[in-house]
């Protein structure tokens, strides 16, 4: 919204916007305005869902679990192997391209990793 606010007026400076008004207090800090925009907009978007019924649960017993998925260290290899490595490191700042060239090493440990997390 400031970004929007910034373009219409070309203005950088919070202060050039006028304070905010509640219950006729002037809201000058950016916390409480932010706050009090907040506190606004929720009270505009509320819905009054006690008298709506939830949906009927549909028969779940085809949904699969985590456990019964099988994960063979050849999947495991396959996706090492078919990484990009173009593409940068991750969160986990290991390279894509250390991770395919020792995708014979580490696919066995990490499929054993994978299914302990699954069961």
């Amino acid at each position: 919204m400031v970004a929007i606010l910034q373009k219409i007026t070309g203005t950088i400076n919070m202060s050039n916007y006028p304070p905010l008004k509640s219950d006729d207090n002037s809201m000058p800090i950016s916390d409480i305005k932010a706050n009090l925009l907040n506190r606004f907009l929720c009270a505009q978007t509320l819905v009054n869902d006690e008298k709506i019924e939830l949906p009927k649960e549909e028969n779940t017993s085809d949904i699969c679990t985590l456990s019964e998925i099988i994960i063979t260290i050849h999947d495991v290899q396959d996706v090492l192997e078919t990484l990009d490595t173009s593409k940068a490191t991750g969160t986990d700042s290991i390279n894509p391209t250390l991770l395919k060239q020792a995708s014979l090493a580490i696919a066995e440990p990490l499929c054993k990793f994978f299914l302990s997390i699954a069961s």
